[in-house]
C-alpha cells in the first residue's frame, strides 16, 4: 500500500472516530431509583435502639445514571437511603407516647413506595426531636414520624 492510500484510510478512521464521538455527546443522560424491598429487621436493627419491634418493612434505593440504554454507575453518593415502615405493638406505642414530646406534624407525608401498602397513611402522624436523638443512630436529617400507635414511618439517606 503506497504512502497516499495510509493516508487516506488514516482521515477515514479520524473522520468515522469524531462521526461516533459527536453522536455520542447527543444521548441524554438520565438516572434511574432501583428499589430493593425488604421484610427483615437488618436495617432498624443497625439504625434504630431500644425499640421493640413487631415486624418492619422498607426499601433500599440505589440511583443508577443511563446514557441512553448503558448503565454507566451512579454519579454522586453511592450510599443508598432507605425508606419504609416500623411496627410495633400498642403496648411499645403508648411507651413511646409517654417517654417522649410528640407534636403533631400536618406536612405531607413522604413517599414510601411499595410500603405504602401495609400502612395506614390517613392517621395523625408525631414527630419528635428527642425520639430521634435517642432512637436513630445517624445524625443526618431524617423523616421519622409515629401515628401514637404501632407504627413508625421513616425515610433517610446514609451518604
Amino acid at each position: 500500500m503506497n504512502c497516499r492510500n495510509k493516508r487516506i484510510i488514516s482521515y477515514v478512521a479520524i473522520l468515522f472516530a469524531m462521526c461516533f464521538m459527536f453522536s455520542g455527546c447527543s444521548l441524554k443522560t438520565h438516572t434511574v431509583i432501583k428499589a430493593d424491598y425488604y421484610t427483615d429487621t437488618n436495617l432498624t436493627d443497625k439504625y434504630f435502639d431500644n425499640l421493640k419491634i413487631s415486624r418492619c418493612e422498607y426499601e433500599s434505593l440505589h440511583p443508577s445514571e443511563y446514557l441512553g440504554k448503558i448503565e454507566i454507575g451512579a454519579m454522586g453518593p453511592a450510599e443508598p437511603s432507605y425508606r419504609g415502615a416500623i411496627f410495633i405493638s400498642e403496648t411499645e406505642g403508648e411507651r413511646l407516647m409517654n417517654d417522649y414530646t410528640w407534636t403533631l406534624d400536618t406536612s405531607n407525608l413522604p413517599d414510601l413506595g411499595q410500603v405504602n401498602n401495609s400502612v395506614n397513611m390517613v392517621s395523625e402522624w408525631y414527630v419528635s426531636k428527642d425520639f430521634n436523638q435517642d432512637v436513630f443512630k445517624l445524625g443526618h436529617d431524617a423523616d421519622i414520624r409515629f401515628n401514637g400507635k404501632d407504627t413508625i414511618i421513616f425515610t433517610f439517606g446514609t451518604y
